[in-house]
């Protein structure tokens, strides 16, 4: 994709809006329009063909998450596989 060097801010009015993560990704496969958020919490919409990814060059970068429990402390087995299979996913997304 060729950008030019200069950036121009756009304001953009729409006659949806939501704090709901649900109800955005619902209107975005609706076709209401298009929506920001992260590839994992919509790669089924998009395997599906439901929705697809644009504007992939302007990304935000990429940012840690972090699985914290108190020092000292065990985590419960559950919490453990939990957290290993989320790790999992997310190795697999990045590739």
């Amino acid at each position: 994709m060729d950008v030019p060097d200069r950036w121009k801010a756009v304001r953009v009015h729409g006659r949806f809006g939501s704090d709901s993560a649900a109800a955005t990704h619902a209107a975005v496969a609706s076709g209401l329009g298009i929506g920001l958020t992260p590839l994992w919490q919509i790669r089924s919409l998009v395997d599906e063909g439901t929705v697809e990814v644009v504007l992939e060059d302007f990304e935000d970068s990429k940012i840690p998450i972090y699985a914290v429990w108190p020092s000292g402390k065990i985590p419960l087995a559950k919490t453990r596989l939990f957290v290993n299979e989320l790790a999992a996913r997310l190795k697999r997304e990045r590739l």
